[in-house]
């Protein structure tokens, strides 16, 4: 009997290869579409965080239910720099032929998928590199504040961009996929094509 209690399993150590698919069509019924991918930055760290639709039911001096359901997630990301043309491709912002960005009071952010990879730890150094492959189908993000220093004498302050948003359910009720490379029946189509679509719940097709 194979002991998995005891066997060594994989702990996100790393993160990296952020991209952007722009949602182009959420149907009520049938497939949603994207976009192209967009490699967005090199990535310092990311945050998901659930948000819950939480409800408690009280009868005869005590608890008869408590239900607390997963509607969305918040994140956060520090990115090592966002250029004025992702910007524009996440915001909503106006690029013209000069490479300028126009910002304006009528700009409404993109919805789109985030995709990304957790490096995992190994027990021996030997063996290749393996991943956790994460994306959230239907999301936006919010414009980001920006602090420059002065140079001094010190040292150089790199200016990281830090970048929140919300990722809600599709149409289909679909929020959220993951695929760890280390589980004995991961998909080897859906993890080579990570970075190519956004990836969905159920098997490959032929």
């Amino acid at each position: 009997m194979i002991d998995m209690a005891n066997a060594y399993v994989g702990k996100p150590i790393g993160a990296r290869k952020l991209t952007w698919f722009p949602l182009l069509e959420d149907p009520e019924t049938g497939k949603a579409t994207y976009g192209e991918p967009i490699k967005l930055s090199r990535l310092i760290s990311i945050t998901v965080t659930p948000v819950f639709a939480e409800g408690i039911l009280e009868s005869d001096d005590g608890i008869e239910d408590d239900l607390a359901l997963i509607v969305a997630y918040d994140v956060t990301i520090n990115a090592s720099q966002l250029t004025d043309e992702i910007r524009a491709a996440l915001l909503g912002h106006q690029m013209d032929s000069g490479g300028g960005m126009l910002v304006t009071n009528t700009d409404v952010a993109q919805w789109g998928a985030l995709a990304w990879e957790e490096l995992l730890s190994k027990e021996d150094a030997s063996e290749p590199d393996k991943y956790k492959k994460i994306v959230l189908y239907k999301g936006r993000f919010r414009e980001f504040a920006e602090t420059a220093n002065t140079m001094t004498q010190g040292g150089i302050t790199f200016q990281t961009h830090n970048l929140t948003g919300r990722f809600i359910r599709r149409n289909d009720g679909h929020i959220k996929y993951s695929i760890r490379e280390d589980s004995p029946n991961a998909d080897a189509t859906k993890l080579a094509n990570w970075f190519t679509a956004p990836q969905e719940y159920g098997d490959s097709e032929a």
